[in-house]
């Protein structure tokens, strides 16, 4: 669940997104580095919205003793009449485990 819209007169754009997805995590060597990929379905809603898309992703968790961080970045991408709209969003979080 987040907020996206245009940075110019951003209260007037916003819109609320909600993303559904699965996660594919790869191994690695090391116990601390867990890069993963990502797709799903996200739906804008609120602010003359309430487009479908589909969104895939890369991202890449760093642990810790009990947790840790996690970056990932998104492409939201949807076609409609012939034309593909896009746009990105980057994630940035605290993991738990």
């Amino acid at each position: 669940m987040g907020i996206a819209g245009r940075t110019e007169h951003f209260a007037d754009n916003v819109a609320g997104l909600f993303s559904a997805n699965g996660y594919y995590h790869f191994k690695t060597s090391t116990k601390r580095i867990y890069p993963f990929a990502t797709a799903g379905y996200s739906r804008t809603f609120g602010h003359r919205s309430g487009a479908k898309w589909l969104n895939l992703g890369v991202g890449l968790e760093y642990w810790f003793k009990h947790g840790g961080y996690l970056v990932e970045f998104r492409d939201h991408i949807r076609r409609e009449s012939g034309v593909t709209g896009q746009f990105w969003t980057i994630r940035i979080g605290f993991v738990f485990g």
